[in-house]
């Protein structure tokens, strides 16, 4: 237990409660982490949906604004940061933990207006997901405005950072890259990639940017191999995918798991852990299936090749492309030792690199010394 000057009292600000994805399971994970070492930990969310329900089931403080949304809305956003101000006050805390780009602007804002020190996590830059220029070159705007607010830039990967100081995000503001994490499972839970016939798994929502059709074709050009897939995850693409493994003639290879709280159960029974997506920060799915001892065939975007080492921990693909994908599929699909050893490599680099005690020191080390810096 934290105990005397060394306990803090931390205020997380993240958007949307409506889905569980990589920036809320960071956060879920963080603050559970950080509260169970006796600090005093409040979440400020939008709306309620099943991410308040696993914060409350965590034990967290939770306060849920039903205006805070992802999308700008003046009106609202004035009443938000209205709210949120009101309800940092109420909590007083040490520092002010921003996540997400709606949530970095209103939670610094208000972190301001208090002054209490804040940090902000894009975990994947809003505007990097614009398809229209006009619409990139505003976000970009937006975020560079915001980011003279007082306020440490915390990144989940150096391309994150990167991607950021091409865009002139920041400055001169303080600025500091630490890898997501994740906590270890017991031997149960890790995976024997040797077995036959592999079981392949994806953890995704069906929702842009994941591209789980890219996973999909690629399979469909590999009907004469033998293997299964699973897909984790629900989202509004979901009628789509489903339609298309039919098209393609995978329906009885494909099972469509919707959302699974046994993550980490499914991981330990697959023997290939893919990952198609158009774009990503540094996800936290891949981090979870290398220490279950998987090997990971990902698209190369992002920071995944921070995590997985091609040719060595997994295979790295570019996006979109279906018959590179089947060629990387195929390679893990028929050599069982190739699958082993990969997956062996993954498990001693997450413990190496990527576990959550090594994230939760970095990052409480940097709120002590904000709180000492502004005190």
């Amino acid at each position: 237990m934290t105990t005397g000057p060394a306990r803090m009292r931390i205020a997380f600000v993240i958007t949307r409660s409506d889905i569980i994805g990589g920036a809320s399971l960071h956060v879920r994970h963080l603050a559970g982490a950080l509260q169970s070492r006796g600090h005093e930990v409040l979440v400020v969310v939008g709306g309620r949906g099943p991410f308040v329900d696993e914060l409350e089931a965590a034990n967290l403080r939770v306060v849920a604004l039903p205006r805070f949304q992802r999308s700008i809305r003046p009106r609202d956003d004035v009443r938000t940061y209205v709210a949120l101000r009101r309800e940092l006050a109420a909590f007083n805390p040490s520092v002010v933990s921003t996540h997400t780009s709606k949530a970095g602007a209103l939670g610094r804002l208000a972190a301001r207006s208090l002054g209490v020190p804040a940090t902000y996590s894009p975990h994947g830059w809003t505007f990097a997901e614009q398809k229209s220029r006009g619409r990139r070159a505003g976000y970009a705007a937006l975020e560079r405005w915001f980011a003279h607010l007082p306020g440490t830039i915390v990144t989940v990967s150096h391309d994150e950072d990167a991607v950021g100081r091409r865009a002139r995000i920041g400055g001169r503001r303080p600025r500091v890259t630490i890898h997501n994490g994740v906590t270890d499972v017991g031997e149960g839970l890790r995976a024997q990639a040797d077995r036959e016939p592999p079981l392949i798994i994806s953890v995704a929502r069906f929702e842009a940017p994941k591209d789980q059709r890219t996973l999909l074709f690629a399979l469909g050009r590999l009907r004469d191999l033998d293997f299964r897939l699973q897909l984790v995850g629900d989202g509004p693409e979901l009628p789509a995918a489903r339609k298309l493994a039919s098209d393609l003639s995978l329906q009885d290879r494909v099972e469509f798991l919707g959302h699974r709280h046994d993550v980490a159960d499914l991981l330990a029974r697959a023997q290939v852990f893919a990952l198609s997506s158009r774009s990503e920060s540094f996800p936290m799915t891949v981090l979870e299936a290398m220490r279950a001892r998987l090997p990971v065939i990902a698209s190369d975007v992002g920071g995944i090749s921070e995590a997985v080492v091609d040719g060595h921990t997994g295979i790295l693909v570019q996006i979109r492309a279906a018959d590179a994908w089947a060629d990387a599929l195929k390679h893990l699909l028929v050599d069982k030792d190739t699958r082993s050893s990969m997956g062996a490599n993954g498990r001693d680099r997450y413990l190496a690199l990527f576990g959550h005690d090594r994230m939760l020191e970095r990052v409480t080390s940097l709120y002590l010394r904000l709180e000492s810096t502004w005190s």
